[in-house]
């Protein structure tokens, strides 16, 4: 496994526009699947710094994170509903 960088050194000696929890899903030497045909390759890199976006941790992280907007957001308007 590799060492990835603390989130301090990602926001200050990096010019990633992506952000840090994006950048810990496409770190190629922290994942296990060994023998991805995107690793290392830049087109893993999200698409606001230039890449593809084609890592399937990348991906994966994606939809977990919809979904979990998602149901705040419900949870939100389900909050707003019963109190009125």
């Amino acid at each position: 496994m590799g060492t990835i960088i603390s989130k301090e050194q990602f926001e200050t000696q990096t010019d990633w526009k992506c952000s840090y929890e994006e950048y810990k899903l496409f770190y190629c030497p922290d994942c296990d699947k060994k023998d991805c045909i995107h690793r290392e390759a830049y087109r893993r890199v999200p698409v606001v710094d230039g890449g593809l976006g084609l890592c399937p941790n990348l991906k994966e992280g994606k939809k977990m994170m919809i979904k979990i907007n998602a149901n705040v957001l419900i949870d939100e308007l389900i909050n707003v509903y019963t109190e009125v």
